[in-house]
């Protein structure tokens, strides 16, 4: 709500959350805002099947996708495809989706090379996001200007800002 109210009228934020009961909260909360579009799938670099570990919590996360045992199967689709076909053009992203953030900016590496929208992605859910993260951000558009900032007094809440 805070984001929303600095925002401005006429924006527009598309959420996506793949785990049911979490999106079912996300519909709830943001009940009657037109300003949100809520999507009941995952972020990833290509429309596809994966298997999801939902807890329901900050512990959910895609299950290694050689395995396909247990966690619930849910449907994902890239940035790309899904701003292509809404006809939309990012200002912003803000990842924090729990250690698929590579493979969902692979799924926007057209969107970042063209349109260069601002981004603030979580880089501390797997150890080597902290380097592969912002080395990938650079790859896909040389022209950013890199920022990580730390949000607390552990490993967690580390965002790195391309602007």
């Amino acid at each position: 709500t805070l984001f929303l109210n600095e925002i401005g009228q006429g924006c527009k934020v598309y959420s996506f959350e793949p785990d049911e009961i979490n999106y079912r909260r996300l519909v709830e909360n943001m009940r009657g805002n037109a300003s949100v579009i809520t999507e009941n799938f995952g972020l990833w670099d290509s429309e596809s099947e994966l298997f999801f570990s939902g807890e329901n919590n900050g512990s959910s996360h895609i299950e290694n996708i050689q395995n396909k045992q247990g966690g619930t199967k849910i449907r994902t689709t890239s940035l790309d495809i899904y701003c292509d076909k809404m006809r939309i053009v990012p200002t912003y992203i803000k990842m924090d989706i729990e250690g698929a953030e590579y493979k969902a900016l692979l799924g926007a590496k057209d969107l970042i090379k063209k349109y260069r929208p601002k981004l603030a992605i979580c880089i501390y859910h797997k150890f080597e996001d902290f380097f592969t993260l912002p080395l990938l951000i650079k790859e896909l558009n040389p022209d950013y200007k890199l920022y990580v900032r730390h949000y607390s007094d552990n490993r967690t809440d580390t965002v790195v800002y391309a602007v």
